[in-house]
């Protein structure tokens, strides 16, 4: 029983090292480079200039799961089937110049991604980003784009999910308009991020009827001028809201009533509110 118990320990052991580590052989990597501890492996990616590099990197990480950074690099159309090989849990792109990501973003990985975060690289995007279809993704968790070039997020983004996403960042994108049901189809969102953008109204309805886990509402530092009577309706756990910074004249009673009782952080300063 004990040499059992010993050998399904080792077996245990053995799978989780072939399946985060070891970083590839570095010459197969370079100019990429690779850091692997017992819980991740990261790969990291500076100052490319073609796909065919990248490429050549993750191709040498085939089967294994691993982190990967891409920063101060620039690439025209990245297909959709382009990070196939290696299981990656999470990417990151930072100060990168990205034309486009296909009609099926990051397919090959939909079992293993959970995060993704894209900053300040979707300036010179093409109009098909307009439409940026994650549904697939089955594990995605977290989505982060922050101070991209995005004016409009319509209803087709997240038109059938994913479902399992908990925390949506948005900040700092020069948003001027949201689809009617944008975010609809979000249902086990936890936070979301808005801030600092210039969208300048909203509709109750860009967010799903019912949002249980909702923790955190955070629309700081935009332009919006008013919030609709429901905004807050079906939203039992909501504790955090953020509008500080805009331009709403007044915080009715029939909009914040029902909630302000569980509510335990609430910041609407620097707004031209009338007192009457």
């Amino acid at each position: 029983m004990m040499w059992s118990a010993v050998v399904f320990a080792i077996t245990l052991l053995v799978g989780c090292y072939a399946q985060h580590g070891p970083c590839p052989d570095s010459s197969a990597i370079y100019p990429c480079y690779c850091y692997s501890s017992d819980h991740s492996t990261v790969l990291t990616c500076e100052k490319l200039s073609d796909l065919k590099t990248l490429k050549t990197a993750l191709d040498a990480a085939n089967g294994r799961v691993i982190h990967l950074q891409v920063i101060d690099s620039t690439f025209g159309e990245i297909p959709s089937n382009f990070f196939t090989g290696p299981k990656i849990e999470s990417i990151a792109f930072d100060n990168c110049v990205i034309e486009s990501l296909g009609n099926r973003p990051f397919s090959g990985q939909e079992d293993y991604l959970e995060d993704i975060e894209i900053s300040d690289s979707l300036y010179e995007y093409k109009k098909d980003f307009e439409t940026f279809p994650l549904d697939h993704l089955k594990k995605l968790k977290s989505i982060d784009l922050l101070q991209n070039n995005i004016k409009r997020i319509g209803n087709d983004w997240f038109k059938n999910g994913p479902q399992s996403l908990t925390a949506l960042f948005l900040e700092d994108n020069g948003i001027e308009e949201l689809g009617d049901s944008a975010f609809a189809s979000l249902v086990n969102l936890e936070e979301i991020w808005l801030g600092k953008n210039k969208f300048k109204t909203l509709k109750r309805s860009i967010l799903p009827p019912t949002l249980n886990g909702l923790e955190r509402l955070d629309i700081s530092f935009g332009e919006l001028e008013v919030l609709p009577k429901d905004m807050f309706t079906g939203m039992p756990k909501l504790n955090s809201v953020l509008f500080a910074g805009n331009q709403i004249k007044s915080f009715p009673e029939d909009t914040w009533g029902n909630i302000w009782g569980q509510l335990g952080t609430v910041y609407v300063d620097f707004n031209p509110i009338l007192c009457d």
